[in-house]
């Protein structure tokens, strides 16, 4: 984050939600894509989907992102974005903002 905040730009950052139903969409959707011994596990940071395969899929949890986002420097906008999805738009702070 810091690399983008030195450039001087904004960010727009797109991932899944991390409730129950996003979780169990996601769970469906990886068990149909049949990856080996898919493991879900719930973290400080948000929701990761790991396999044998090589699957390591995280969805931030929103607290997370925004500290991540508020503490490098941006102004932070949530949106939902479709039915499971979540865009955080960090916007660099200018001054004393």
């Amino acid at each position: 984050m810091s690399k983008v905040h030195e450039a001087g730009m904004d960010i727009a950052i797109f991932t899944y939600a991390t409730d129950e139903k996003t979780v169990a969409v996601r769970n469906e959707y990886y068990n149909k894509c049949d990856y080996r011994s898919t493991i879900m596990e719930r973290t400080n940071k948000g929701v990761l989907f790991r396999s044998d395969d090589g699957l390591w899929s995280y969805a931030y949890d929103k607290n997370y992102l925004v500290d991540v986002l508020q503490n490098g420097g941006y102004k932070v906008e949530v949106i939902p974005f479709g039915e499971i999805g979540m865009a955080y738009i960090g916007k660099m702070k200018k001054g004393g903002e």
